[in-house]
């Protein structure tokens, strides 16, 4: 909880500094794979933009932001995903989960049937886990690397755009733009 809220009062104080609110992104449903040899997905499924607040009685508080709304997380590098990416979609469409105000991350019955799906579309061994992933003894790393079985949990996440850091960013873009080009010509997915 120390670590936490330490994280939480350094990105409000950067924050101020810089003149804006403190933007974060609660990420449902971790997505735990390793896909092959050199690619590894530790990832949240779904991504809805939040913001950090301090309250009048000095507590951070987390909440969506203003006309938040939830989009799938995109699989950068992971081309087997593509198609599954777009089965959860329409999947969390019709679940209203998508394209509206965003629930809250930590209703977990509400995202249960939409992580269910997502294991089995994106491999067909796929495991939903109705908890979070385990947590090293701080809290801020998840114990253990993923392994070949796809596995799901129902959790969430929360982050700052300075602890993704800029080279995580761009390693997804080049990951993106690597699977983009890998493309057959006029066939994108």
């Amino acid at each position: 909880v120390c670590a936490v809220s330490a994280s939480l009062f350094t990105a409000h104080q950067e924050a101020l500094r810089e003149g804006r609110g403190a933007q974060l992104t609660a990420g449902v449903g971790i997505v735990r794979w390793r896909v092959d040899a050199s690619t590894v997905v530790d990832h949240p499924l779904v991504l809805i933009p939040a913001e950090l607040v301090l309250d009048e009685t000095g507590d951070f508080v987390v909440r969506l932001a203003d006309a938040a709304q939830a989009s799938i997380w995109p699989f950068p590098g992971v081309a087997d995903a593509a198609a599954a990416r777009g089965q959860i979609a329409a999947c969390a469409r019709d679940y209203r989960l998508l394209g509206g105000a965003a629930h809250a991350p930590t209703d977990k019955g509400r995202w249960e049937p939409l992580l269910r799906r997502a294991a089995y579309c994106l491999a067909a061994d796929g495991v939903y886990v109705d908890e979070p992933p385990k947590a090293v003894a701080k809290g801020l790393a998840l114990a253990g690397a993923p392994d070949g079985t796809l596995r799901v949990h129902n959790g969430f996440a929360l982050w700052t755009q300075p602890d993704a850091g800029e080279r995580g960013v761009s390693a997804d873009c080049d990951a993106l733009a690597d699977a983009l080009r890998g493309l057959p010509k006029g066939r994108l997915p």
